[in-house]
């Protein structure tokens, strides 16, 4: 069976991981994530678009909902940066050409990341969803979107 996988990580030391979402000809990253939900133990994925059809404002599990900071996904393929903006069926009606930045193939791995850039110093920190969280991991890089650094 031709797969690929998706991991999720919160930013906060929480991740999901998802070994065995069904590969077919034409899945996008946005597809990839969108499939996830079916699978035990599932997401929830919300997705508003542009005029062109661009995905914006992508929630995942409810996230990003901190009101006073400025937080995003950022996607990874293979451990390289994905699209600054994701595709939909139907902006790749009036972009064709994006539509190749945005497909995977059997057996890439995706990675979604939720990155929070702090208003006061545009520094890059995990989400704060208050109470008590895990400890952030320290070291290695961190991705920005739509930046050239390796996931973290």
């Amino acid at each position: 069976m031709s797969v690929v996988s998706l991991a999720i990580d919160y930013g906060n030391g929480v991740h999901k991981k998802f070994d065995t979402i069904p590969w077919q000809q034409g899945l996008t990253i946005l597809g990839t994530i969108e499939a996830a939900q079916a699978i035990p133990p599932g997401l929830t994925v919300d997705v508003g678009s542009d005029r062109a059809g661009r995905a914006i404002g992508v929630f995942i599990d409810g996230l990003p909902s901190d009101p006073d900071r400025s937080a995003a996904w950022s996607f990874w393929v293979n451990g390289k940066p994905g699209p600054e903006r994701l595709g939909t069926e139907t902006s790749f009606g009036f972009d064709k050409a994006s539509r190749a930045a945005n497909e995977v193939k059997d057996g890439d791995h995706i990675l979604a990341k939720l990155l929070v850039v702090d208003s006061t110093g545009g520094e890059t920190k995990p989400p704060s969803r208050g109470g008590n969280q895990p400890p952030t991991r320290g070291g290695g890089q961190s991705p920005t979107r739509g930046g050239s650094d390796g996931p973290a």
